[in-house]
């Protein structure tokens, strides 16, 4: 029973071995591979069209950022302003006395 599980586990690590071998070898092939494109592209492109394509990269993430800021926080300014007039129309209707007072007010009036 021991000697079993050591040929599994022997087993088992012997593929997974060659399982790992060969993925770091097909992976350095294709490091290698886009290394050499890359260092080509860079090449025929040039350091000022590099730097131009950089700085427009740049501009455009940073571009959004800053509209994704400005529209939450003009959403959030829209929300405050709808909360702020509907707690002042609620503090409005909770001043304005009822119907019912006011007439209970002026039936005790006639009465007199």
């Amino acid at each position: 029973m021991l000697n079993t599980v050591k040929d599994i586990i022997g087993t088992v690590g012997d593929s997974t071995g060659s399982l790992a071998k060969s993925i770091g070898h097909s992976s350095a092939d294709l490091a290698k591979t886009i290394g050499t494109r890359t260092v080509t592209l860079a090449n025929d492109i040039g350091p000022k069209r590099a730097l131009i394509g950089a700085a427009i990269l740049v501009a455009a993430v940073g571009g959004g950022i800053v509209l994704v800021r400005y529209l939450r926080r003009r959403e959030q300014a829209r929300l405050a302003r709808e909360s702020k007039h509907a707690s002042f129309a609620a503090e409005v209707r909770s001043r304005i006395p009822s119907a019912e007072p006011r007439a209970a007010t002026a039936a005790t009036a006639f009465d007199q």
